[in-house]
């Protein structure tokens, strides 16, 4: 056994039970791992989740443990969970790997469980990017050791952190042991160079110490899939605007292939959005009998979507993405709609309309100053003319997600639901702001539908949704719904 092994073998959860802060429900995370991946876990890695699921514990080096986020079974589709969270969760099923917890910067770090080792990546959600760290979850726990071995060290000898990152490293202090340590790690962890989007306290701290960047070369494919299916996680996550200029090449023999869960998901998820639909239903009825939930649900939405316009109504934004992403834009040019005479002012309008109006006479094409209109007609509720303003600034800029949800809310109040509907399905498509769900559900209980009422209430935020609901009395009448409480699980 190496160093690091035997590390995490003899002291690693000893050291992490001297930061326990309480004890879990625990979850029986080889059912979970094994339902959703269709896969089991062992050796390190099952003894460090099966850990990291009993225990709270503190910060241990760079590393903020978080609780283990699997999607919600009661769902009969895992993607009513995994659309209603943050993008952890599509990340973690397209790439086969589980988050474990961030850092103080607010990066993600991600244990892959899809190879014969479980390396870690580390994912940053203002950049959009992943980054590999260590080639298992020894080398990670290892590098955390020596992180949480040096703060020690810096409060011992009262060493300013800042003059060792910028290379001034006093010739009375002995960091051998240190570099010794690191040097271990070579070939195992990688560490950003100081350009790159992933910079934390250990990336510059240990390149100064050891006086080099830590290479290692990743040995499983989750950065591969994850910058291969970015685009399709986007679009999931409410992103079409971030989707401009997807280049891909024909699909062809050579540049298929199906070696693990990720591949699947990207080539179903591919083949629909392209509307590539003879590969599509081919696929389709390959993967049917697949053990992993994830595949199967995937495989239950697609058709769905595809066969069953009734069904998945939380999700139609993603039937309207796969047509936008074919040039149906469902708006109108600026000049085919102006009519400069609705700007003209008369004095039964208020101050704010008519200082909006000479705003826009000044800057006609600024699509926020149509906003700001609509929002004037909004308060008066002349619904007529905030469907107008609406149109106006879509035509400027159609994907905003506002003007659809201004447009919307004036069709809904026209009684032209249909149109509301798809409206705020057209905002969805570039945003999933809460409004646009709370809209549509309160849409929906005013049309008697309860069922899609309480799925689109579904699709708020986990963390906000029982106080989204709960501040609007409204939805108090969908208590006696056999689904209602599911609402309040997060």
């Amino acid at each position: 056994m190496n160093e690091e092994e035997i590390y995490f073998e003899d002291s690693f959860f000893k050291d992490l039970r001297d930061r326990v802060d309480t004890k879990e429900n625990p979850l029986n995370v080889e059912h979970f791992i094994n339902e959703i991946y269709g896969r089991s876990v062992s050796g390190p890695t099952k003894k460090f989740l099966e850990f990291h699921s009993h225990f709270t514990y503190k910060k241990f080096g760079q590393f903020y443990p978080t609780k283990l986020s699997f999607p919600d079974f009661q769902y009969e589709n895992l993607y009513k969970s995994l659309l209603a969270d943050s993008q952890i969760g599509l990340i973690q099923a397209f790439t086969e790997s589980i988050s474990i917890g961030n850092d103080a910067s607010g990066q993600f770090y991600l244990l892959g469980l899809g190879g014969e080792k479980s390396p870690v990546y580390r994912f940053s959600s203002g950049s959009f990017v992943i980054n590999f760290l260590s080639n298992s979850i020894e080398s990670f726990a290892y590098l955390n050791c020596i992180f949480s071995d040096w703060i020690e060290f810096e409060k011992a000898h009262e060493i300013d952190e800042e003059a060792i990152i910028d290379g001034n490293i006093p010739n009375d202090l002995d960091v051998s042991s240190f570099r010794q340590r690191l040097a271990k790690l070579s070939g195992k962890v990688n560490l950003s160079d100081p350009n790159e989007d992933f910079l934390t306290d250990y990336d510059e701290l240990f390149t100064a110490i050891l006086g080099e960047n830590l290479k290692a070369v990743d040995c499983d494919n989750v950065v591969i899939n994850f910058n291969r299916a970015e685009w399709i996680i986007r679009l999931l996550n409410n992103q079409l605007g971030e989707t401009n200029g997807i280049e891909l090449p024909p699909v062809s023999k050579k540049n298929q292939s199906f070696k693990g869960l990720g591949d699947i998901l990207y080539w179903l998820w591919r083949h629909f959005f392209r509307k590539e639909d003879d590969e599509l239903r081919n696929l389709l009825g390959k993967c049917s009998t697949h053990k992993a939930r994830i595949i199967t649900d995937t495989i239950s939405l697609i058709t769905a979507l595809l066969d069953d316009e009734k069904s998945f109504q939380e999700f139609n934004y993603i039937r309207l993405q796969r047509e936008l992403l074919h040039g149906r834009k469902g708006h109108e040019g600026y000049a085919k709609i102006f009519d400069a005479s609705f700007l003209d002012t008369d004095d039964s309008e208020n101050q704010q309309i008519k200082s909006t109006k000479e705003q826009i006479k000044i800057s006609p094409k600024k699509a926020n100053y149509w906003d700001d209109l609509a929002y004037c007609y909004y308060a008066t509720q002349e619904w007529n003319d905030v469907l107008y303003c609406s149109k106006m600034s879509l035509a400027l800029k159609p994907d905003s997600y506002y003007a659809w949800m201004q447009q919307g809310i004036a069709l809904w109040q026209l009684k032209r639901y249909e149109e509301a509907l798809k409206a705020f399905d057209y905002g969805l498509c570039y945003d999933g702001n809460e409004n646009l769900w709370l809209n549509k559900a309160f849409l929906f209980l005013e049309i008697n539908d309860s069922i899609n009422a309480i799925a689109h209430l579904q699709q708020l935020p986990s963390n906000k949704r029982a106080n989204l609901i709960k501040a609007h009395k409204e939805f108090d009448i969908l208590k006696s719904e056999a689904k209602y409480q599911t609402l309040f699980k997060t």
